[in-house]
């Protein structure tokens, strides 16, 4: 885009918004991932890197629209790449919550899991929003079973095949328009499906993470997949006309994706916010080493330096 030449409207808007939702997100989230890439000595190794992926996310989606509206020319390569690290933050997370129910880094089989959560009480695990919420004053409240772990399980690995599917074809252009507008309900339906399973996730293990800030870690995600996917379908439903300035023609599409880069960089700002709150570097440590990684929150020169992340020990 021409920001000082002539370019549609919707740029006076989304351009200063992207620019400014980046700084601030990255203001907000780059101190938070130094702490977390840089923790001098971390108790649980494979949970801090999803910390990292995880938290990481408002700010690299917030990246990713931001640069698809300063150059509209590949947005959807763009968009494409904001689709793929959506679906690795998802898998992430997916893998983040089972790490935490059992609290251990490394058997968090499904067996071990069903055993954790049977301990809790019992909950009205598929009586929730989107899809079953007004059902729930009928259904009895039963202990968690294996089935319902395999179930939520499809649901969210079914948005993770359909959607960066969906991403593929958009990106192409290869397949014709009417096929192109079903997949694109196919992938709205598909992140209901996916939210309703979030949702039984979170009433299955709101008990035994209560105290990790666990709903703070379920509306982070669901906020990005809500900003990075509904918010593009809802501007190409309302954007219908291309625009030509000079002898640029900007497609209706480009359009789209220029307002919805603008809401989700926007978006991105308090999820930056909401990640901070949600994934915070004590939960990285356990035992009594929790409560050394509390006095850094507060001392953090205790725990981290310039040289912490050159002295931290290798990955195994």
């Amino acid at each position: 885009v021409q920001v000082f030449g002539e370019h549609p409207r919707v740029y006076d808007f989304a351009v200063p918004v992207a620019i400014i939702s980046f700084l601030l997100s990255a203001m907000i989230s780059l101190p938070h991932l130094r702490k977390l890439y840089c923790v001098r000595r971390p108790v649980v190794q494979e949970r801090l890197r999803m910390f990292c992926i995880v938290a990481s996310a408002p700010m690299v989606i917030c990246f990713f629209k931001f640069s698809s509206v300063l150059w509209p020319k590949v947005w959807k390569v763009l968009f494409l790449c904001a689709t793929l690290y959506e679906v690795i933050a998802f898998w992430t997370f997916m893998r983040l919550i089972y790490n935490m129910v059992v609290d251990d880094d490394v058997d968090y089989l499904d067996e071990r899991i069903v055993k954790v959560l049977q301990e809790g009480a019992p909950s009205k695990l598929w009586a929730v929003p989107p899809i079953a919420c007004c059902f729930r004053p009928l259904v009895p409240a039963r202990k968690f079973r294996k089935c319902d772990l395999v179930a939520v399980r499809c649901l969210m690995w079914q948005f993770m095949v359909i959607t960066p599917v969906v991403a593929v074809a958009d990106w192409t252009s290869a397949i014709e328009e009417e096929i192109q507008l079903k997949l694109q309900k196919i992938e709205v339906l598909s992140l209901v499906l996916a939210m309703y399973a979030l949702f039984c996730l979170l009433e299955a293990t709101s008990a035994r993470l209560h105290a990790v800030h666990s709903h703070s870690k379920f509306w982070t995600i669901k906020g990005i997949f809500i900003a990075n996917t509904l918010t593009f379908r809802v501007t190409s439903a309302l954007v219908e006309k291309d625009v030509r300035v000079g002898d640029a023609c900007y497609s209706h599409e480009a359009m789209a994706a220029a307002w919805a880069g603008m809401v989700t960089a926007a978006l991105a700002v308090p999820l930056a916010g909401l990640s901070r709150r949600a994934y915070p570097v004590e939960e990285c440590f356990d035992g009594a080493d929790s409560d050394n990684a509390s006095d850094s929150e507060e001392n953090p020169e205790q725990e981290i330096n310039d040289d912490s992340c050159h002295e931290r020990s290798p990955v195994e």
